[in-house]
């Protein structure tokens, strides 16, 4: 119904600019009407039916009477610089009879039109079927009712976050549930910062945090700091100066009892100490021990190894040359070379492990290149994982794996041309290294 409307207007729209543009605009005659020609004057004046229009004349169509209507050129309007976009251009005859055509076979068209336009009516239907159709269905009146009675009125987060924050203190049997509803939210910067004036890092996070005995409770708190303090500068700097949590922190990281909790502090505490510099140095001389611990630990999953390596990363880079004497007297680049060789066979199965400590080595080179190079087992352990993603490169077929290891082994070889120079062996001489080594 719709574009047939839209087809009847378009048609109108032609037949009217096609009118327009001849040079002597003929109205359609009526049967029993005069055929004159139409004498123009400096004022308006309605054209009537069957006249003939001559050309270089001003037209319109009256909105309030709905007829065309014509006048003589007013002298700005009849001069050749005119920038008027609609000009009178003068036609040949037969031009002008193919317009006439074309016009009247526009109309005969749009006549056709409108004949299979389907006439709006539908059946009526009985009081009683609309009653029947009322039945299956609750009004408009009913379903706010059931809304109202299930308490589901809108809220917005912080007034959510300010009614979980009661309900911690009231309804101690759900305080799980209600920690992860307050994780959730906290992500956000306005709803974090709410958090802090509403003192629930000292009624909450702090008490619970460190006299906190189930495990699961304390690994929720510990990503609720983490969420408040993730990206948010004013979370970091009320953290740091008004709080003690940051040693808090450590002390729970070092004596984590599940891999989940210790992956709760790396995060919490990552996202405090990352460009952090009210903390200082000493705070971070203390998390980046505890971290390169965790390198050596053999209980430790390959993932959680690569991710506090990744922190690590981070915290040497943002404290830039500051801490250059510590990574010197506490030989941290030997004990990241040590962490690589003694996985070497995790990675090898790894692959995002592989990928990540690639990464992690390639931007830490600026400051252990000076070791790493003079290292023979580190080069050797980086070529075999190397190779091993280069020959998984040529024997996977699906693309999406190919070109996962195709990245892998791509940043090995950019990593071993960085320590070591280019490389002095072929593919196919790693390949027959790495089959001897297995």
């Amino acid at each position: 119904m719709m574009k047939l409307k839209i087809l009847v207007i378009i048609l109108v729209i032609q037949i009217t600019f096609k009118v327009a543009k001849s040079v002597d605009l003929s109205i359609g005659t009526k049967e029993g009407e005069e055929n004159s020609t139409f004498i123009a004057t400096e004022e308006w004046q309605e054209i009537k039916p069957g006249q003939k229009v001559p050309q270089g004349l001003h037209y319109r169509l009256n909105l309030q009477t709905g007829k065309k209507e014509a006048k003589l050129l007013d002298p700005e309007e009849n001069e050749p610089q005119s920038q008027s976009s609609f000009q009178m251009v003068p036609q040949t005859n037969e031009k002008q009879e193919e317009e006439e055509a074309s016009i009247e076979s526009a109309k005969k068209r749009l006549e056709e039109a409108l004949k299979n336009i389907p006439a709006e009516t539908f059946d009526q239907e009985t009081e009683e079927k609309w009653k029947e159709i009322k039945n299956k269905f609750k009004s408009y009146e009913e379903i706010k009712q059931d809304l109202k009675d299930l308490d589901l009125a809108p809220k917005t987060e912080a007034e959510v976050l300010t009614q979980l924050m009661e309900e911690f203190e009231s309804k101690p049997e759900n305080s799980l549930d209600i920690l992860k509803d307050m994780e959730f939210i906290l992500h956000s910067i306005d709803n974090a910062l709410l958090f802090i004036s509403k003192n629930g890092i000292e009624k909450i996070v702090i008490p619970h945090l460190i006299n906190q005995t189930d495990v699961a409770q304390r690994v929720i708190l510990l990503k609720i700091v983490g969420a408040i303090s993730q990206n948010n500068l004013q979370a970091k700097n009320y953290l740091s100066e008004k709080t003690n949590l940051v040693n808090e922190l450590i002390f729970l990281l070092e004596k984590h009892e599940t891999q989940e909790e210790l992956s709760a502090g790396l995060f919490s505490v990552g996202s405090l100490m990352r460009n952090n510099k009210i903390l200082g140095l000493n705070n971070l001389k203390k998390v980046l021990e505890v971290l390169l611990r965790f390198l050596e630990k053999e209980s430790l999953g390959t993932s959680l190894k690569v991710k506090s390596l990744l922190l690590i990363e981070d915290l040497i880079l943002s404290s830039k040359d500051e801490l250059n004497s510590f990574i010197e007297s506490n030989k941290i680049c030997q004990q990241l070379s040590n962490f690589f060789k003694l996985n070497k066979n995790s990675f090898l199965v790894d692959t995002d492990s592989a990928e990540r400590s690639a990464g992690s080595f390639t931007v830490l080179n600026g400051k252990c290149k000076h070791i790493w190079s003079e290292d023979p087992n580190l080069r050797h352990a980086l070529l075999v994982v190397m190779n091993n993603y280069m020959m998984k490169l040529r024997e996977e077929s699906d693309d999406d794996l190919r070109f996962f290891y195709g990245l892998v082994a791509e940043n090995f070889e950019s990593l071993n041309e960085m320590l070591y120079g280019d490389l002095k062996i072929s593919s196919d001489d790693l390949s027959q290294k790495y089959n001897d080594e297995l």
